[in-house]
């Protein structure tokens, strides 16, 4: 045979494996083609891992972006893909009224109950993305088709691609919401003008109104949630109309740009805290409350904050506060009064943007907002006046079983108000408190059908109640009425002030000892701690830091007063202030 092809034995047997090994490949890659087609993922070739990034990156952007399931692949806001998941919440543990009272340890905590959260996917999780709609093939030296993973290269370039046109989900929203105009929102899966993703349970919709409600079926669904549902809540029924607007303001989460803070409080433990907060997430979200323990350090607070909205929890308590802590911090208070925020993320040189939309509570003994936080906080003050008030009588034996038993009921009358206040809206109405959406969302309706049980109730009164309670802002309207009644309108420095605190030392038996001293344990308490030796330039740092350009109410709260600088122009010897009045009576819509 060499001699006729001039090819030997041994090259031909070689030639022919070759070719034999070349079909069997092509018929196995065929095979393998046409099972992949068969349950609908495309197969291509798998890019070299130093290969061009830009075209296959672009093609899995737009297969992606094009997905037009219920809950297609997602961002978030900072651009990372995610999705939805349910789980526990990441360092948060059950609301229990050992935690609420700061009475439990570390080994007592249990672990919190599962609820949609956001989760951000990792390369690992991109790629197990991906093959739901590609499988790759890829070739061994021998030419062997087999399924292969997408080189990594690839799933990064995907996960930072720029300008994505994925979908971007900003809240997860579990109930029917109510528009300003009383029209609702309902659906499954994400909506993607909004970035709502819809996981609503069926039973709430059934609890929505199919008509307009009328003032009578109002009052009747107020009164049913003031003396049915929290008839055993220690609070008057102003106090109980504001647990209703928390219960509200949980349930329209999503669509609030702002929301305020709720504290829940009594003088000692047993008053029923931690049932009444069971009770409203048992009614709202259908399930058992999840709590994180406060830190008295601020950037401990910060981490844990953005770590909780950035999973998109619902419902954030902070419990575990010391008995008499007044709370103030800039991170909580900037949460409430944004949409979003952003923070670097833990372990990672990079920030990110969160969506702001979870509700926070706080509950103690005896605790209280301070500073900022008492304007943007309703406080429900549980009325203990016996030494076991958990001994009480009570008209359901377990107020947390009776909501669960009674949820449907419940819900139809929190639609009910939402509903009807919002289609009872006045035309031109004026937004009233710091949070305007919120107040015409859910301020406005309580107010609303609280009117109809001749119930007064007004939100810029309970916000100012609240902020006028509070230390701080008590301690400035006291300063700035003595410095007003002192200089009666004159420009005067801060000199002048320390010349005035010395004559609370004075033998003279007048009025002027007596105002200095009241100055000088006014400034003591703004400052939380006693004035000592004041000096002309640690009374201008007071000032600066506490005082100048804030308002606040005096001469019982008729009239605004506020401490301003002299101009610069105008001030030639010093720094001069003076107590001026805005207006002969001021707004009370601003809180």
């Amino acid at each position: 045979m060499k001699k006729i092809t001039g090819v030997g034995v041994r090259a031909l047997k070689a030639r022919i494996k070759k070719e034999r090994t070349e079909r069997e490949n092509e018929t196995h890659a065929a095979s393998m083609q046409s099972s992949a087609e068969a349950d609908g993922r495309i197969v291509r070739p798998r890019p070299k891992p130093n290969g061009e990034l830009l075209p296959e990156v672009t093609f899995l952007e737009g297969l992606l972006a094009n997905d037009g399931s219920e809950e297609p692949p997602m961002r978030n806001a900072s651009g990372a893909l995610v999705r939805v998941e349910e789980k526990e919440p990441w360092a948060l543990n059950l609301l229990t009224s050992d935690s609420a009272n700061a009475a439990g340890g570390q080994a007592d905590l249990m672990k919190p109950p599962t609820e949609s959260v956001l989760v951000e996917l990792t390369t690992t999780g991109v790629e197990l993305l991906l093959e739901n709609y590609v499988r790759w093939i890829a070739h061994t030296k021998s030419g062997e088709a087999y399924f292969a993973a997408l080189p990594i290269a690839f799933i990064k370039a995907l996960m930072e691609f720029p300008n994505s046109a994925i979908p971007v989900v900003r809240a997860i929203n579990t109930s029917p919401l109510v528009t300003m105009s009383g029209g609702v929102i309902d659906g499954v899966g994400l909506d993607r003008p909004s970035g709502l993703v819809h996981r609503i349970d069926p039973v709430l919709r059934k609890c929505v109104p199919k008509g307009k409600p009328t003032d009578k079926e109002i009052k009747e669904a107020l009164t049913f949630l003031l003396d049915e549902w929290l008839v055993d809540v220690a609070l008057d029924r102003a106090g109980k109309c504001v647990a209703v607007m928390l219960a509200l303001t949980l349930l329209e989460r999503a669509l609030l740009p702002e929301r305020p803070a709720f504290f829940v409080v009594a003088g000692q433990r047993g008053g029923g805290k931690t049932t009444l907060i069971l009770m409203i997430v048992a009614a709202v979200l259908g399930r058992r409350a999840a709590a994180a323990a406060w830190s008295d350090s601020v950037e401990e607070r910060k981490k844990a904050l953005f770590a909780y909205l950035r999973q998109g929890v619902a419902v954030l308590i902070w419990d575990n506060i010391a008995r008499g802590s007044t709370i103030s911090c800039p991170h909580i208070e900037a949460a409430l009064t944004a949409s979003e925020i952003s923070d670097r993320v833990l372990g990672v040189s990079c920030s990110e943007i969160v969506p702001a939309t979870t509700i926070q509570l706080f509950t103690g003994n005896s605790i209280a907002p301070r500073g900022d936080m008492a304007s943007r906080s309703f406080v429900l003050p549980l009325n203990v006046d016996r030494p076991d008030p958990e001994n009480r009588e009570f008209k359901h034996a377990d107020p947390l079983t009776w909501t669960q038993a009674n949820r449907t009921k419940v819900l139809s009358a929190l639609y009910t108000i939402l509903i009807g206040g919002a289609l009872a809206r006045p035309d031109g109405q004026v937004a009233k408190t710091r949070f305007k959406l919120w107040w015409g969302l859910i301020g406005w309706p309580v107010e609303y059908a609280a009117g109809l049980l001749g119930i007064e109730l007004d939100c810029t009164e309970l916000l100012r109640s609240g902020e006028a309670a509070e230390e701080e802002a008590s301690a400035t309207s006291k300063v700035l009425t003595i410095l007003g009644q002192e200089w009666q309108g004159k420009w005067f420095t801060t000199r002048d002030v320390v010349m005035f605190l010395k004559e609370r030392h004075s033998l003279l038996d007048d009025d002027t000892g007596t105002r200095a001293d009241a100055l000088f344990d006014a400034l003591s308490e703004l400052i939380g701690k006693p004035l000592e030796n004041p000096t002309a330039r640690s009374l201008g740092k007071l000032f600066q830091k506490h005082l100048t350009n804030r308002p606040a109410w005096i001469d019982d709260e008729s009239r605004v007063a506020v401490l301003r600088k002299v101009p610069a122009d105008k001030n030639k010897d010093g720094n001069k202030y003076e107590v001026a009045t805005p207006t002969p009576e001021a707004p009370r819509d601003n809180c």
